[in-house]
């Protein structure tokens, strides 16, 4: 359905995008670490390719890439209208992925850290309290929308339950494990291949629901 609006060309480019991205990600990685480079000079430029800081490169691309597939899903929404089909579920997933757009470009879960915090000890898997809350919503999301999904040819519907699980694997399993290690540990190199494949996997994730 969505590839009548997403040519595969772009699709593609997505995924090389990505994996440009990635790249001079895990070499500012190792020069953070290890001195790659062996100039201190690069660690600004080096901090725009970065996965784990927000307001750079990778951030803007996340942002425009949830806000590409809101659009999508927005545009099959009104498809669905015209040709008098349930249309609402669609409409009301895409303001969904609206505000995961905004979400990711103006980091409104990072405000929710402290207010957790004030009101329970989260450690371990939970030491980034924002993903409580955040855990919560997914959740409600997911059993709210049980109904929309049955109704999906079974392409489509494995398209969404794929992207889904990718998504998450990153936004939620990657995530306990980075919060488990920087608890820990700090942020030391594992915690930045944890989060580099977060982001990956966040990515990864979205393209695959353009596709």
């Amino acid at each position: 359905m969505s590839r009548k609006i997403v040519p595969s060309k772009i699709y593609v480019a997505l995924l090389v995008m990505i994996s440009l991205l990635s790249l001079v990600n895990i070499l500012g990685l190792l020069h953070s670490h290890y001195g790659l480079f062996g100039e201190r000079s690069l660690e600004q430029s080096i901090n725009l390719f970065n996965m784990d800081r927000e307001g750079n490169i990778p951030t803007l691309f996340s942002f425009l890439l949830i806000f590409l597939c809101a659009v999508i899903i927005y545009l099959i929404g009104e498809s669905m209208k015209e040709s008098k089909e349930p249309y609402v579920g669609w409409f009301l997933m895409g303001w969904i992925f609206l505000f995961l757009a905004l979400d990711e470009g103006a980091q409104f879960h990072e405000l929710l850290i402290s207010m957790v915090r004030s009101r329970m000890e989260t450690r371990g898997v939970f030491y980034f309290a924002w993903m409580i809350p955040y855990l919560m919503l997914a959740t409600l999301f997911v059993i709210v929308f049980i109904p929309f999904l049955k109704r999906l040819p079974a392409e489509i519907r494995n398209l969404f339950i794929l992207s889904g699980v990718i998504f998450l694997a990153g936004a939620v399993g990657m995530e306990m494990l980075g919060g488990l290690r920087a608890e820990t540990y700090g942020e030391d190199i594992y915690y930045g291949w944890i989060a580099t494949l977060e982001e990956i996997l966040e990515m990864v994730g979205m393209v695959f629901l353009t596709a």
